[in-house]
């Protein structure tokens, strides 16, 4: 897992580098995310490479970070993350992840629900 900051703005850039930056949702300067690290997006991760830098986090920034600057998706809105109720709600039932500790321990593990518990993230500004 490696959390990926966009640090340079997109005039005059290649439209495969432009791409490459949609599909991480990196739309604007100062945005980050978690990615799993796989073939495919180490390889788009190299394409976009001037543009964004990367850098692995441990548990405890994972957490500080959805703590302080996560927003959760919640009806196409965003909620801030001061309470549980909204992860418990989202991700509960099919997932069992209860809270920001299990979801902040779900991404750091790259675990087997990684693509939903980062997806209920906005990208963190």
């Amino acid at each position: 897992m490696a959390f990926v900051i966009f640090i340079c703005g997109v005039n005059k850039v290649a439209p495969k580098v432009r791409k490459v930056l949609l599909w991480f949702h990196l739309r604007y300067i100062n945005n980050g995310l978690f990615i799993d690290l796989n073939q495919a997006t180490i390889n788009m991760l190299r394409i976009a490479e001037p543009y964004i830098t990367l850098g692995y986090l441990n548990l405890i920034s994972v957490r500080e970070l959805i703590y302080k600057r996560g927003i959760v998706k919640h009806n196409h809105q965003s909620v801030p993350n001061s309470d549980n109720f909204v992860i418990e709600r989202k991700l509960h039932k099919a997932h069992n992840i209860q809270c920001v500790d299990y979801l902040a321990h779900e991404i750091f593990t790259v675990g087997s629900h990684f693509k939903k518990a980062s997806n209920l993230l906005w990208p963190l500004r």
